[in-house]
C-alpha cells in the first residue's frame, strides 16, 4: 500500500533521493509537492509532473504512477521506470550516475558564483536550442531556489553574457546533483565547462556534500571521466506519452 505523508527522509545516497530531498527543502513552506511512502519500504516525491522514486516495489510504484495523470515522468531505478513505461506505453531513458573520485580542477579559468536566472536560461537556450527548458517554469524555479540558498553555480562570464555554466539542479543537506552544464557554441573548446563542473564539484565536496552527475550522452560521459568522475549506479526516466 502507498500512502501520502508530510515528508520523506531517504538517505542522500542516490541521485533520485537527492532530488526528492532537494524539492522538500527548497519548497518546505510551499504546497507544490507531495510525498509518499510504501509498505515495501519505498519513498517518493511528486513535483512538477515528475515522481521521484527511491526503493520499494517498482511494480507498485509503476501502478501508482500510471493511475495518476499528473505524473508525466517516473524518475527512479530502471526496473520501476520500465514497469511504468510498460503500463503507459511510454519511453525510457537510462543514464549512468557519476561521482567524483580524483578531480582535475581547471584552476586557470576564472569562474563566478552568481548569475541571474534569465542569463542562465539564455545560456541554456544558446547551448541546447529547442531542448532548453520552458522559460517561465525555469525562471520561477531557479529564482526561488537562488533566493532561499538552495542552488549553487559556477559560470564563465564575458561582460553580461554567460559563456558557460554548471549548476546544482538539486541541492540538499549533505548532497547535490550537478546538471544544466552548457557552453555557447562560439565558446566551446576553451575548457570552460570543465572548469565550471570541477570547481563546483570541489566546492560542494568542501561543504561535506556528496556530489552526483548524470551525463546525457557518451561524449559528456567521456568528458566527465577525464575530469575524475566515475560510475556509481544508474537512474532511469520513463516518460508518459503525450
Amino acid at each position: 500500500m502507498i500512502r501520502a505523508v508530510q515528508a520523506v527522509s531517504p538517505a542522500p545516497d542516490t541521485e533520485q533521493a537527492v532530488r526528492m530531498l532537494a524539492v522538500q527543502q527548497a519548497y518546505a513552506c510551499a504546497p507544490v509537492w507531495r510525498a509518499f511512502v510504501s509498505d515495501s519500504g519505498g519513498t517518493a516525491v511528486w513535483y512538477d509532473g515528475q515522481l521521484y522514486v527511491c526503493g520499494g516495489d517498482g511494480e507498485e510504484w509503476a501502478l501508482f504512477a500510471a493511475m495518476d495523470p499528473t505524473v508525466r515522468c517516473l524518475h527512479g531505478d530502471p526496473a520501476a521506470a520500465r514497469a511504468f513505461a510498460g503500463r503507459t506505453g511510454g519511453t525510457v531513458v537510462t543514464r549512468t550516475v557519476l561521482r567524483p573520485e580524483r578531480l582535475t580542477v581547471a584552476a586557470d579559468v576564472e569562474t563566478v558564483r552568481q548569475a541571474s536566472p534569465e542569463a542562465l536560461w539564455q545560456l541554456l537556450r544558446a547551448g541546447f536550442g529547442d531542448d532548453a527548458p520552458e522559460h517561465d517554469g525555469f525562471y520561477v524555479d531557479v529564482s526561488h531556489r537562488m533566493r532561499h540558498g538552495w542552488m549553487q553555480l559556477r559560470a564563465v562570464r564575458q561582460g553580461e553574457t554567460l559563456l558557460s555554466a554548471a549548476v546544482t539542479v538539486a541541492l540538499c543537506d549533505g548532497a547535490a546533483v550537478i546538471g544544466a552544464v552548457a557552453t555557447r557554441p562560439e565558446a566551446r573548446g576553451q575548457g570552460y565547462a570543465s572548469a565550471c563542473v570541477t570547481q563546483l564539484a570541489q566546492a560542494l565536496a568542501g561543504q561535506q556534500r556528496r556530489v552526483f552527475l548524470c551525463p546525457k550522452n557518451e561524449y559528456a560521459a567521456g568528458l566527465y571521466a577525464s575530469l575524475g568522475f566515475a560510475p556509481c549506479g544508474a537512474v532511469a526516466l520513463a516518460y508518459r506519452p503525450e
